[in-house]
């Protein structure tokens, strides 16, 4: 049977949550009988793999890369079910496969990295029993990169523009943030509204207050410069000089940091 019914393949995935080209194989292979199609996917471990793909991935691996021209970043998280398989050898290998791929070819698109590796992942997820999903990708591009991953559970990516010979304080920087977290660049990029939910948060916890209102108004003040300092990176103190804030480190280096991307398994 050279041609198979569409509404068939879909009755087939429906049945077996595989995915439509695996569907049509089997059907070629059944000549269009569902109930054998159905046979051969589970002797296969398709369904299996199928079936394990609904579970949560709360353990994996994050992965960076830069390519050998130095103008292109990407980082990759790969997740699991378990911390045990994300040790595994085989899926550490998938992993690597990717982050490789993505950088030699310079790609920014998950949708189609899922969709190219769909294959393999099903194979892994078969052998090792769990459910494996490319969970992210981030890429950067910029004469002036650099990546930092801690334990392969937190990575950053970052991007600036400046001297070009401090290799050094941009590494630091990239560790800084893995450290710190912020959310934002500079205070002017928090959305205003994050700040008034911030504002609505604090005095709905010290309304109860007896004291004066501009008292506690000073308090309001006080605890969101407390909360822009936290987020903001520029704000923050230098992890490796705590005398300084990331913008001081910056200014005195004439530099300036385009942009950032962390990872972090479980957030």
């Amino acid at each position: 049977m050279s041609k198979i019914n569409l509404s068939l393949i879909k009755e087939l995935r429906n049945r077996t949550g595989v995915g439509i080209t695996t569907c049509k194989s089997a059907l070629l292979q059944s000549n269009g009988d569902i109930e054998l199609a159905i046979q051969n996917l589970r002797i296969i471990g398709k369904i299996k793999a199928s079936k394990k793909s609904i579970n949560a991935v709360n353990s994996g691996i994050i992965l960076a890369k830069m390519s050998l021209e130095k103008d292109f970043v990407a980082m990759l998280q790969l997740s699991c079910e378990t911390d045990f398989v994300s040790r595994e050898q085989n899926f550490l290998n998938f992993g690597q496969n990717i982050i490789q791929y993505v950088v030699n070819n310079k790609i920014d698109d998950l949708n189609f990295i899922q969709k190219k590796y769909e294959e393999k992942r099903i194979e892994i997820l078969s052998k090792l029993g769990e459910n494996i999903q490319i969970t992210k990708l981030s890429t950067l591009v910029s004469s002036q990169l650099d990546y930092y991953l801690h334990n392969n559970r937190i990575g950053v990516l970052i991007s600036l523009d400046g001297e070009k010979n401090n290799k050094k304080l941009i590494h630091d920087l990239a560790i800084h943030i893995a450290a710190s977290n912020p959310e934002y660049i500079n205070q002017e990029d928090i959305p205003k509204d994050i700040i008034e939910k911030e504002k609505k948060i604090q005095f709905k916890i010290i309304k109860k207050s007896t004291s004066p209102r501009k008292l506690m108004e000073k308090i309001i003040s006080a605890r969101i410069n407390k909360f822009i300092d936290d987020i903001v990176l520029t704000k923050q103190q230098f992890i490796f000089d705590q005398t300084k804030t990331v913008y001081q480190v910056l200014k005195e280096n004439n530099m300036i940091i385009k942009k950032f991307v962390r990872f972090e398994l479980n957030k």
